[in-house]
């Protein structure tokens, strides 16, 4: 059997009353797909954001609702 690469991405919503946390994978034939999407991933989440978004966000952080993902290479 193949080795598989993936992507571990873990959600955790800390939204009061609403707190959730869940797990999905993304599963790749090679290890060079594997890494240029997970740096991807991190690429997005370093974007400037948009004067629009930044206030979308800056009202939820003083609301306290953000959503933390975190992201693992894995393999099978």
């Amino acid at each position: 059997m193949a080795k598989k690469y993936g992507i571990e991405v873990h959600h955790k919503d800390d939204t009061p009353g609403f707190r959730e946390s869940y797990d999905t994978e993304e599963w790749f034939e090679s290890e060079e797909e594997r890494d240029k999407k997970i740096q991807e991933y991190y690429d997005s989440e370093n974007q400037p954001l948009s004067p629009k978004d930044q206030l979308i966000e800056n009202e939820l952080g003083e609301s306290g609702d953000f959503d933390i993902t975190t992201y693992s290479k894995i393999e099978k």
